[in-house]
């Protein structure tokens, strides 16, 4: 129930709703004392103006766990805000030394968010563009290579699992969970329930369900991980053995998309029935890549990979041997060159602008049968594509050698 509240106040705090999510928050606190419920309620109240109380949640948080960099990275800028710019020094110090990244946090952030904007353009005008069916066939064309351009990166990025040998983090990520970190979807039942009766194992001492009873529950589970059987509706997870996830196996976490914690972890944290070795053992199970965590949503590290492999910059095999900590450290750099000479560059965003203005003007007269209107606006349009295209090869070069340079020296110096 802890963690039913949290995850419902997480979510009325990104629907705006701050009221109703502090009163979650609340109820989530006096179930059990948690960092990142207090770390959560302190952004809400900052959010609502209420910069008194938010100190006092985000103090409480980082009492209960000093060692995560966002709670004092956080604390840094309501410091800041508040005009205590020694205190805001202090905490952003603490947090570098947690974390090297958060001496650049704001540009790693600043380059996650651009490579998102661009993503999420080319895919709405993508979008309009499978909508119309234009007569001229050069301009039939000009839309059919922008759909097989890198525009159909998020298409890629939505649709694939992740491409990491990661170990089992599925199984502590926040972002879909609402008890333990991952849900069991009914083709992902079936195969478990093979692979723990071939091994002798009894489904109580694995698997736990929770009763679905529709409600504040239907907004935090996705309907495919719910089962009925028996004409009771349920929800299966992993069961938590007592075995303490070590720093070992933590040290290495991956991060959010923007470079935020993922993770609910704390002393009480406990290991997945289903770890054994730091892997996941039935990771492959049931036709599926992955358990819904990095299927539904890439960390950061397997968002940049995913890409840089869609992009034909890194290969699966080439990712096979490494260990996460080096992946990780590589994720950042290639993210930071990715954005500076591709998807945050202001001449390749300026020619895709202008590109896609023209082809909006250029479909009007189509319809309106102004064949000559239309063909002037066709060669414009064509000569716009043919010049971003060749923009856009060029920087995915420079990009891709100075990313090959990180993948195969295993280092992290975008800049050698």
């Amino acid at each position: 129930m802890e963690k039913y509240y949290h995850s419902l106040g997480a979510a009325l705090h990104n629907q705006g709703e701050l009221t109703r999510a502090v009163g979650c928050f609340r109820k989530a606190i006096d179930l059990a004392d948690q960092p990142f419920t207090h770390y959560h309620l302190g952004l809400a109240y900052r959010k609502k103006g209420d910069l008194k109380k938010a100190f006092e949640e985000m103090d409480a948080a980082i009492a209960l766990n000093p060692s995560v960099p966002q709670y004092h990275y956080q604390r840094s800028l309501m410091l800041r805000q508040s005009g205590n710019r020694a205190g805001a020094v202090n905490d952003r110090n603490r947090a570098v030394e947690l974390d090297a990244n958060y001496a650049r946090i704001r540009e790693i952030r600043a380059a996650a968010k651009a490579i998102d904007t661009f993503l999420q353009y080319d895919a709405k005008m993508l979008a309009w563009c499978r909508k119309r069916t234009p007569e001229n066939r050069e301009l039939q064309k000009i839309i059919r290579n922008l759909e097989r351009s890198p525009g159909n990166t998020l298409q890629a990025l939505n649709s694939a699992s992740c491409v990491l040998p990661c170990p089992a983090y599925c199984c502590h990520f926040s972002g879909e969970t609402i008890l333990h970190g991952v849900h069991v979807g009914p083709w992902k039942l079936m195969a478990i329930r093979n692979f723990i009766k071939e091994k002798g194992i009894a489904e109580k001492d694995v698997l736990s369900r929770l009763p679905f009873e529709g409600g504040h529950l239907a907004r935090l589970i996705p309907p495919q991980f719910v089962i009925k059987e028996r004409g009771c509706a349920h929800v299966y997870f992993p069961r938590r053995t007592g075995r303490r996830l070590t720093t070992a196996l933590l040290k290495d976490l991956p991060k959010g998309r923007e470079y935020r914690e993922l993770a609910w972890i704390n002393e009480q944290a406990r290991a997945c029935a289903f770890l054994q070795e730091g892997r996941c053992v039935i990771h492959d199970l049931g036709g599926e890549a992955s358990l819904p965590a990095c299927k539904e949503f890439l960390c950061f590290t397997g968002f940049v990979f995913v890409l840089l492999r869609h992009l034909g910059l890194v290969t699966e095999e080439e990712l096979q041997t490494r260990s996460m900590a080096d992946l990780n450290l590589i994720a950042v750099e290639a993210l930071l060159v990715l954005a500076r000479e591709l998807y945050a560059n202001k001449d390749i965003v300026q020619m895709r602008t202008s590109l896609y203005r023209t082809l909006k003007a250029t479909v009007r007269p189509d319809r309106e049968h102004k064949n000559g209107e239309t063909a002037d606006r066709v060669r414009t349009c064509s000569a716009l594509q043919k010049r971003y295209g060749r923009a856009v090869r060029v920087q995915r070069g420079r990009a891709g050698k100075q990313i090959r340079g990180l993948v195969t020296q295993g280092h992290a110096s975008a800049t050698d």
